[in-house]
């Protein structure tokens, strides 16, 4: 399937590509495509007082805004990725007197609620699979781009890496692509690698097991029993992240794709990957894609980081 830049008018389904990713998970791809089907309910996981992202998230933006904006300079356009509903990326929008802000989100409803935040900048939403799908980016020039909590981690710009440092690499120049020759880019990225008991709270169980409803509610070829899948998060320490899996706890026949297939008792699948990035890792990968780091600071866990490729 070619992908062509959505018109002003157009709305790109958020499930277009759902059945074909459901089937390459149970066939084995081990990218781990599914945990963007969630995030339309992302204020489920935000509600867990255990989830350190949001929290350290927001502690960064504030403590750095000011210190970030005298770099990026004031009245450019702030385009935010996997925006959410949140007020965060407006936080940064606001302190750097945007010309616009563009919330961008798989789910619409994300990107519309995120975009009706702001007071004082016109905003808009944009749905669009970012990662996925072409888009005119060159409309907004001088993009400042903006990537905030944990989605830079659940980012996979080629689905044939699965290896922490290649996926950075091939991250970061898509960003980078987005942001344009004259962009900047702002982000936060998670460094722990102890975070399973973060993960495999029930809150966040039930979040991931939510693929199910949607799978189900949406593929009229696919269906799936949650009563028969545990979904652990687990710490692959050979590609730094955590591995959002689904493992069988019964022996069944499902139907996937319209096929009738068996899933043996103990068969994993591997849902999500959320990546885990060193400071040292990020700052190798960073030179490795001709950028440099503007600016850095980091909580416990989270880091802020500004960068570009321009002067």
């Amino acid at each position: 399937m070619v992908y062509l830049a959505p018109q002003p008018d157009q709305v790109l389904p958020e499930t277009e590509w759902l059945e074909h990713d459901i089937e390459a998970m149970f066939q084995g791809n081990k990218t781990g495509v599914g945990l963007k089907y969630l995030y339309q309910n992302w204020h489920q996981v935000l509600e867990d007082d255990s989830y350190y992202v949001d929290r350290e998230d927001r502690e960064l933006i504030k403590r750095n805004k000011e210190k970030i904006a005298k770099k990026v300079g004031n009245g450019r356009p702030v385009v935010e990725l996997g925006c959410g509903g949140s007020d965060k990326g407006i936080i940064l929008a606001e302190a750097f007197a945007a010309s616009r802000y563009i919330g961008v989100d798989f789910w619409f409803e994300n990107a519309q609620a995120s975009a009706d935040i702001s007071k004082l900048i016109p905003s808009e939403p944009l749905q669009i699979d970012f990662m996925r799908s072409a888009y005119d980016w060159g409309q907004y020039e001088e993009t400042v781009l903006v990537v905030l909590g944990s989605t830079i981690s659940n980012l996979v710009a080629r689905c044939d890496l699965i290896r922490a440092e290649e996926v950075l690499e091939a991250t970061l120049n898509k960003l980078l692509e987005i942001a344009g020759p004259d962009g900047d880019v702002v982000l936060t990225y998670d460094t722990s690698e102890t975070a399973e008991e973060t993960y495999n709270t029930k809150d966040h169980i039930d979040f991931r097991k939510g693929i199910f409803a949607i799978a189900n509610a949406e593929t009229a070829s696919t269906h799936l029993n949650p009563d028969y899948f545990d979904a652990p998060a687990v710490w692959d320490a050979e590609n730094r992240c955590l591995s959002h899996n689904l493992v069988a706890n019964t022996a069944h026949t499902t139907l996937i794709g319209g096929q009738k297939t068996p899933i043996n008792f103990g068969q994993s699948f591997v849902e999500g990957k959320s990546y885990k990035f060193s400071r040292k890792i990020f700052d190798d990968a960073v030179k490795a894609v001709g950028a440099k780091t503007v600016f850095v600071d980091q909580a416990e866990h989270m880091v802020i980081q500004h960068i570009r490729r321009h002067p």
